[in-house]
Parts: structure tokens; sequence; C-alpha cells
């Protein structure tokens, strides 16, 4: 899910980039494997946007719990305002009826930068 949500993150970056929107990604994929997940932005789009960070705990729970990401499950959104506050999250809740879309983000994102330039 996280690779199939990794092009219309790139895409928002793009198309907010003159609101001051930075997007800030971060792989829980094992650490050894830097190259293949440099690759894999790269193709999914992502070597131009934004920022990418990589886990040194890799996918463990160690990761989840450094990262305040509820119930370990991925993707994971956080989206925040320029003071730094949170505004919205999105996560993956197995016991939900819906899950978040992209146009769930895509809202978001919208309504906070409206929200700044009030």
């Amino acid at each position: 899910p996280c690779l199939v949500q990794l092009p219309h993150t790139m895409v928002l970056a793009e198309r907010h980039a003159d609101d001051g929107v930075a997007v800030v990604t971060l792989s829980f994929d094992d650490p050894s494997q830097i190259e293949q997940i440099r690759q894999t932005l790269h193709a999914k789009g992502g070597g131009e946007h934004g920022m990418h960070f990589l886990s040194q705990h890799g996918g463990s729970s160690q990761s989840m719990e450094d990262f305040e990401i509820p119930g370990g499950a991925l993707p994971y959104y956080m989206l925040y305002d320029p003071a730094g506050r949170l505004h919205r999250a999105f996560a993956i809740d197995p016991t939900a009826e819906r899950q978040f879309t992209s146009a769930d983000i895509d809202a978001a994102v919208k309504d906070l930068v409206s929200d700044e330039g009030n």
C-alpha cells in the first residue's frame, strides 16, 4: 500500500510546493536495502520531491513506537501546520468500514493550505 500511495504523495508535494507544503517520507524497510529503496523511490517519482528517510530499526515495533504509528499499520500520514502542530493524521484501521483514500488526504491538505492563507 505504501508504494501504491507514493506516486500520489509525490504529486501532492509538487502540486503544493508553492504553498509551502513539504513532504517527508519514512521508509521502514531493512536499512541494508538502501540501494533498492533509492531505486524504488526514483522509479515511483520520489527522486525530485520531498525528503526521504529510512528508520534504522526497519519495520520493527521499535520503529512504530519511535514514530508514534498507532497499531503499527502502514501507510500512515501526519499533516502538520507551519507551527509544527499536528493538523490531521490518517491511519489504517483494520476494523473500520472505510479506510482513508488519496482524496481524503488531498482534501485535508487543501483545507490546511487554505486555513493558513486566511
